[in-house]
């Protein structure tokens, strides 16, 4: 049962990839959010369409993402 689930999974997974590769990603929105004196700079990544949609915050050791990172 565990492997008939498995394989029906991957066949679903499968066929909904053409669809995925054809999204593409959103573009970053640079947001400032400002709060006790202190600015956080901050990318906003919002999907195409009215929502509700999920939210992740990602905080990468709070030094800043990767290639992201300004003099200031």
């Amino acid at each position: 049962m565990r492997q008939q689930a498995g394989i029906i999974c991957a066949g679903l997974v499968w066929a909904a990839l053409p669809a995925m590769a054809a999204a593409a990603p959103p573009a970053p929105e640079p947001v400032e959010i400002t709060a006790d004196g202190v600015k956080l700079k901050a990318f906003l990544y919002r999907p195409e369409g009215n929502g509700p949609f999920p939210a992740v915050v990602a905080l990468h050791a709070c030094d800043g993402l990767p290639g992201h990172r300004t003099a200031e």
